[in-house]
């Protein structure tokens, strides 16, 4: 089914979630800030005889996760079916990104009261060899992507992937602009946002249409 807001195509099941999500009033749900608590919170199996059962019972059982031994003839077969994949680009790390983050939920109401919104497009696609890479907002008309960077940019392998992810586009003539999230609910988080909003629109505007 086609959504009537964005035009993206969604399950007949996934589709009232997606609206919901991203066009309704989940866009302020926040799973982390549920009220409801866990039943077990604060005991342990020596305070409690469903802790207790519920513990010998895992004890009893295998690991879920557990290693699966490929033949070197069935390993061939999925790196080949991998390569394949790769060739055609319909490698699973290639398929467009169907959920969004808060973050860059935020920066569409933003981009929407700058009047710059529908100048852009969301979750754009470059492959680059291996590699496909999606723009969080891409403004064709004036060749800038502007990324919402969320806490997972700064662990180093992210920084490393990044870094790399900038010097293409770069080279092919895309100019990038990172804002780091922080949360416009605390003060100084909301000014930075300010600021940062500030700058990009500078950024923007003086930039050359391509």
């Amino acid at each position: 089914m086609k959504c009537k807001y964005c035009g993206k195509e969604y399950s007949s099941k996934g589709i009232g979630t997606h609206i919901w999500r991203t066009h309704g009033e989940g866009q302020e749900f926040n799973p982390n800030t549920s009220n409801k608590k866990p039943w077990n919170l604060g005991l342990t199996k020596n305070t409690d005889i469903r802790v207790k059962r519920g513990s010998e019972k895992l004890l009893g059982k295998d690991p879920f996760i557990k290693g699966k031994i490929h033949s070197d003839e069935s390993k061939k077969k999925m790196s080949l079916s991998a390569k394949k994949a790769f060739d055609k680009g319909i490698h699973a790390n290639w398929k467009s990104r169907n959920i969004r983050s808060y973050p860059e939920l935020y920066f569409d109401e933003v981009l929407k009261e700058l009047n710059i919104f529908s100048k852009c497009q969301i979750e754009y696609p470059i492959k680059n060899g291996k590699y496909q890479y999606f723009l969080d907002f891409y403004f064709p008309e004036k060749n800038i992507n502007l990324e919402i960077d969320g806490n997972q940019h700064r662990l180093n392998d992210r920084i490393i992937s990044d870094k790399r992810r900038d010097s293409f586009l770069e080279s092919i003539g895309i100019k990038v602009f990172r804002i780091k999230w922080r949360s416009p609910k605390e003060k100084e988080g909301k000014q930075y946002l300010v600021n940062k909003i500030s700058d990009f629109l500078d950024f923007y505007e003086n930039a050359e249409v391509v």
